[in-house]
């Protein structure tokens, strides 16, 4: 005989509570805002440890899912707690549909419910896959588009942060910043905005921007990316909080987006069509919101790169010099390290054939991201309908760079080129200065006219001597940049400066 379960009406929306599992936190707590504008009263539970376990064995068998286990112990666990009217709560699970097996583990909550004791507790389904059509508690346009936005919002705000986490100066400022943010959105969002195309990639770049103000000290550590099941990857309750283990070990970990998932969820509703038939438009509206979530993606992807990217530029020296000597110095966390494992202590403000290569490195590391903006400008100019003509006629990726971006960044090439030349005598006081300060000893490698003439003026008061070396200086650049524009004009009158 078919089991009559207790559904959940419309009704309940103002009437119950509904528990929602802990899977990917950052995210459900976003989701959490999206459902209470709908009008559903939520609460993300937190129980965890080893008894939520013990207690969905007794009710789902071992070899049955592991994930199912916990969550539907989650549940009982707080069911039995004695917080909440049994008589108004209701509790939320996620179908996937496709494939995987969490679709059935909802019959097993209600299963488990009515052994425990509870069959009075109405459970719904999150899903997209149009399941528990009967429910009172539906996936609508509106809903998903929210919910949508919150995986986006949440899977950049868990990038972000586990980027900056390793490495911030002051203790847990990352995991207020994700804090922050968090209610920040959840009252736009309880205001009904933020979930557009348009609202979320401007909202992209503000977040990425805050999270690169946090003061970090950049140093070696070990990356770690966590892949697996969907639950036991993201849920501290899954994994046995895996990700605060293995950053007590000083490593830096990653996790992939939620939003893959979502796409692998949404890829399966059009794969059924092409394996087995049914409706053209499902196989043709879920092609169309795949594209636009990739396009969404890539938003994401372009400003968290372009912060990694332009951020160098916009450190001061002075800051830059700091971390190198607390990291390189004689008392830095090089040397630490080697001390600890038994090595000789090594600082590059003894060596001095070390800095030619340090002063390139450091130098390629600030201005390569700002320098590449010219470049970037310049092929945006470039006409699109080339690249399509060109891929019409067969060619690959790297004939369209060598054929078409090449050629057409050429005017481009040879100005900086130009301008380059004409600073060839100039150096990067700031480098220059406050990487190597007054040590004595790299002056042999690291003095440039900058320099010189500045510690002329401090420590002799020579300005005479200080205003001919600058002069000199000045006359240098003038000539090479006259003599590189004469020979570029002999190559292609086209690309001179004058």
């Amino acid at each position: 005989m078919e089991y009559n379960y207790p559904k959940f009406t419309p009704e309940m929306k103002k009437t119950h509570t509904i528990l929602i599992p802990n899977m990917a936190i950052t995210q459900f707590r976003l989701l959490e805002y999206a459902l209470r504008f709908d009008g559903y009263k939520c609460e993300i539970l937190g129980n965890c440890g080893s008894a939520v376990a013990q207690l969905g064995l007794k009710y789902v068998h071992n070899d049955t899912c592991y994930p199912a286990l916990l969550v539907i112990g989650q549940f009982l666990d707080a069911l039995n707690s004695g917080k909440y009217d049994l008589e108004h709560t209701a509790l939320l699970i996620t179908q996937t549909g496709g494939g995987c097996r969490a679709s059935n583990y909802i019959h097993l909550l209600r299963k488990a419910l009515v052994k425990a004791g509870y069959p009075q507790i109405p459970v719904a389904s999150l899903n997209f896959s149009g399941l528990e059509k009967d429910s009172g508690f539906q996936m609508t346009l509106p809903l998903a588009r929210r919910a949508i936005a919150c995986i986006f919002y949440g899977d950049l705000l868990c990038a972000l942060r586990n980027q900056v986490a390793p490495y911030e100066n002051v203790k847990g400022s990352a995991d207020r910043m994700v804090d922050l943010w968090v209610e920040r959105l959840g009252r736009v969002l309880l205001a009904g905005k933020g979930y557009t195309s348009k609202e979320m990639k401007h909202t992209f770049p503000l977040i990425a921007k805050e999270f690169a103000t946090i003061p970090v000290t950049r140093v070696p550590k070990v990356k770690v990316g966590v892949v697996g099941e969907i639950y036991v990857k993201y849920s501290p309750l899954g994994n046995n909080d895996l990700q605060k283990f293995l950053e007590s070990q000083d490593c830096e970990v990653n996790f992939p987006g939620l939003m893959g998932f979502v796409q692998y969820c949404i890829f399966n509703m059009g794969e059924d069509h092409v394996l087995y038939g049914g409706k053209l438009a499902v196989k043709v509206g879920t092609d169309q919101l795949l594209n636009w979530l990739d396009s969404v993606e890539r938003r994401i992807f372009k400003k968290v790169s372009q912060t990694v990217m332009f951020l160098p530029y916009f450190i001061s020296w002075v800051v830059v010099s700091t971390v190198m000597l607390n990291i390189f110095g004689d008392n830095g966390v090089l040397n630490n390290v080697l001390a600890s494992i038994g090595g000789e202590p090594y600082s590059i403000y003894s060596h001095v054939k070390t800095w030619p290569v340090v002063m390139v490195c450091v130098r390629l590391w600030k201005q390569t991201g700002y320098g590449t903006v010219v470049y970037l400008a310049a092929i945006a100019g470039i006409s699109t309908e080339m690249y399509e003509a060109a891929e019409i006629d067969g060619a690959d990726v790297w004939k369209k760079i060598t054929c078409i971006t090449i050629p057409s960044l050429k005017p481009t090439i040879f100005i900086m080129a130009l301008l380059a030349i004409g600073n060839i005598f100039r150096g990067d006081f700031g480098m220059f200065y406050q990487l190597v300060k007054n040590n004595q000893l790299l002056l042999e490698t690291s003095d440039v006219i900058d320099t010189f003439v500045y510690r002329t003026m401090i420590t002799t008061n020579d300005y005479g001597m200080s205003a001919a070396a600058g002069l000199y200086q000045s006359v240098l650049c003038f000539i090479t940049i006259c003599t590189a524009n004469f020979i570029v004009k002999k190559i292609d009158p086209d690309y001179t400066l004058f």
